[in-house]
């Protein structure tokens, strides 16, 4: 009798096979310890601000980057430079400062979900996301 060798293959049907899927084919982490309990939820937009505050990078060299940094954390009396940098118009600079005004009221008015709603969160059944 052969022996089979073990593949790629089988491994891949055993990662499948240990899967958990809830009701609607979504899989679940079966580790209980990464799903996220209410009082674990932080505030996304803070999050994102900090990251991009504290990467040591130089956000202005790039237009990508300034964009993103500009959208995240302002250029404040700097937006002149950048934009001039990197060739962005008086309606860019109007577009960007409405971005990070949007952002920042979405981050100041984020607020834990409530029971309910993080349960629709946890199991994905909140059409927001």
């Amino acid at each position: 009798m052969e022996r089979k060798q073990p593949g790629f293959g089988d491994e891949l049907r055993q990662a499948e096979s240990d899967r958990i899927t809830d009701g609607h084919n979504r899989i679940i982490d079966p580790d209980p310890e990464l799903d996220p309990q209410p009082n674990d939820m932080e505030n996304p937009f803070e999050s994102l601000q900090t990251a991009v505050a504290f990467w040591p990078g130089d956000w202005s060299l790039n237009g990508r980057l300034a964009w993103i940094y500009g959208i995240t954390n302002g250029w404040e009396h700097a937006i002149h430079d950048v934009a001039v940098r990197h060739g962005w118009t008086p309606a860019d600079v109007r577009r960007l400062k409405r971005l990070r005004r949007q952002f920042k009221r979405a981050a100041d008015e984020w607020e834990l979900p409530t029971d309910e709603k993080f349960t629709r969160i946890l199991h994905g059944l909140d059409g927001n996301l």
